[in-house]
């Protein structure tokens, strides 16, 4: 019986294991297909004259990160470009808001360590330079470091804590429906309640702290 169990068991966890991996593979390729219609999109809109639009369809592509994409790189171009365009015409403030578009795209693909972060650095002292450029008391946007200030990193301890917790939720519940009835393995029910239990409540716990 124990036997069974055990085969019962491994069955689950290699069935959910493979439809974590379809998961993951079809929201990848999801962002993927998505990040190169923004950017086709985005790109013919400014090229139409609906710069705006535009603006906010590269956005999008430029936040569709996955390490192996172009297009977030491209839409970012495409931004830089605009905001040197804008620049070289003389509207500095429009250059600004477009150059600060751009590292908000950047930041939002944060997660354990910042990708693209010499394409940040670079967005960042373009702000930096076009404030301290900056004269007018009307266009002045204030101290240029504080243009550039950056949100705190997440707690690497509370994320660990997360990740844990999700490890100990899905286990627990992997033990009780592996175990057909308390009588077969009673150990197996009476350990997966309660792992079950605390690794959701740490789980939920470290996100509302992480938020």
């Amino acid at each position: 019986m124990a036997a069974d169990i055990q085969r019962t068991f491994r069955s689950i966890a290699a069935a959910a294991a493979l439809a974590s991996g379809i998961l993951v593979a079809a929201a990848s390729a999801h962002l993927l297909i998505k990040g190169s219609h923004w950017l086709e999109d985005g790109t013919r809109a400014v090229a139409q004259g609906r710069e705006r639009e535009g603006v906010a369809l590269l956005e999008n592509a430029a936040k569709a990160y996955l390490p192996a994409s172009p297009y977030p790189a491209r839409a970012l171009n495409e931004l830089a470009i605009l905001a040197r365009a804008r620049e070289m015409r003389g509207d500095t403030s429009g250059a600004l808001q477009l150059w600060r578009v751009h590292r908000r795209a950047i930041l939002a693909s944060r997660h354990i360590y910042q990708p693209r972060e010499d394409l940040l650095a670079r967005a960042e002292s373009e702000i930096i330079r076009i404030v301290a450029e900056t004269t007018s008391t009307e266009d002045r946007h204030g101290d240029p470091l504080v243009a550039v200030q950056r949100p705190e990193d997440p707690s690497i301890l509370l994320s660990l804590a997360a990740f844990l917790g999700l490890c100990a939720w899905t286990g627990g519940a992997l033990l009780v429906i592996a175990a057909p009835g308390a009588a077969a393995l009673p150990g197996w029910t009476k350990t997966g309640y309660p792992l079950a239990a605390t690794g959701l409540a740490i789980f939920l716990v470290s996100c509302y702290l992480l938020d």
